[in-house]
């Protein structure tokens, strides 16, 4: 979605490791990647920082349509998986 190519941060919050959060745009394509990695079954839509709204739907819809991780049996929000080890 991004390879090789220039992106535009619009950084919204930083987190407590200093990472900044952020949407992320590539020129010329209207949806950010961030929402296309959650359509997908990419990505989680990270709550603690007030996603949009429209972010949270398309992780539902991702989960009810069982795309991506998905598809997996139990898969592991990437905070807890960081905690869990």
């Amino acid at each position: 979605m991004a390879f090789n190519k220039s992106v535009q941060l619009d950084i919204k919050d930083t987190d407590k490791y200093g990472r900044s959060i952020a949407i992320v745009t590539v020129p010329g394509n209207p949806e950010p990647v961030n929402l296309s990695q959650i359509r997908r079954g990419m990505a989680w839509a990270y709550r603690r920082y007030a996603p949009p709204q429209t972010w949270v739907v398309a992780e539902e819809q991702a989960r009810s349509n069982k795309v991506g991780l998905w598809t997996m049996p139990d898969p592991v929000e990437p905070e807890q998986w960081r905690h869990n080890r």
